[in-house]
């Protein structure tokens, strides 16, 4: 192992806290956006919303699905 490979590697229960945190943190952003999501659609499928909130709830619902192939590309890309 040379000095750059020593100053590069992380202890293995760094790793695994690291890793703990990353997962746990995609996870609450995960169901904070898919909540975001429903509630969009439900504006957007409800009889008794009006036009500037179904005019939102599109361009909020636009922007996930955008962010989410967004992500899945570069992604695949990598």
């Amino acid at each position: 192992m040379d000095m750059e490979q020593k100053k590069n590697s992380e202890h293995p229960k760094d790793a695994k806290i690291r890793r703990i945190k990353e997962c746990l943190l995609f996870f609450i952003v995960l169901i904070m956006i898919l909540g975001v999501f429903g509630y969009c659609v439900s504006v957007l499928f409800d009889v008794k919303s009006l036009d500037d909130e179904r005019k939102w709830a599109t361009i909020v619902i636009t922007a996930i699905i955008s962010a989410l192939l967004g992500y899945v590309v570069g992604k695949s890309s990598k």
